[in-house]
């Protein structure tokens, strides 16, 4: 497991990622397209403010295993999430 600042780098780094993918596929879209990745951008950006909020409200006073399942599980939701948008946006 990776320290708190270097897995919400990771976070931000593969949402940046995602939402400049999702712009690059507007550039000479019809109007329809651009709505379309408008919303995804919308999503994604949702869902990184959900994974950094996650990492910052992590499990207090418990043991050691508790806390490293629930920032494998934050890791584990990222790649989803990279995934997923990956395949909307149309990269994958």
């Amino acid at each position: 497991m990776s320290n708190k600042r270097e897995l919400k780098k990771q976070i931000k780094e593969h949402t940046n990622r995602l939402i400049e993918d999702a712009y690059f596929q507007t550039l000479e879209a019809d109007p329809k397209e651009v709505k379309k990745m408008e919303s995804i951008v919308d999503e994604i950006v949702d869902k990184r403010f959900e994974l950094i909020n996650r990492v910052a409200n992590y499990p207090l006073n418990k043991n050691r295993r508790q806390v490293k399942e629930h920032f494998n599980s934050i890791q584990a939701d990222l790649e989803k999430l990279n995934i997923e948008f990956s395949k909307k946006i149309g990269r994958v």
